[in-house]
């Protein structure tokens, strides 16, 4: 088996997780599981093309009294 990913460093971690991750599992046998997803707002205004989907990096903050910002 031969997989290529990318040369942008964000862009190999986010294909190997999304694709190389999943087919390896299943080959081993393993439970293959959905990526996690989670929603959250945009502080700011980003440009988008409507015909692809767009991965934005972004930082899970869990505050001391267990909110998130």
């Amino acid at each position: 088996w031969l997989m290529g990913l990318p040369g942008n460093p964000v862009s190999a971690y986010v294909t190997f997780r999304l694709f190389v991750e999943l087919v390896v599992a299943r080959l081993a046998g393993l439970q293959v599981r959905e990526p996690l997803t989670l929603l959250a707002p945009i502080g700011e205004t980003v440009r988008h093309r409507g015909d692809r989907t767009s991965f934005l990096r972004g930082r899970w903050i869990t505050s001391a009294d267990g909110g998130r910002t």
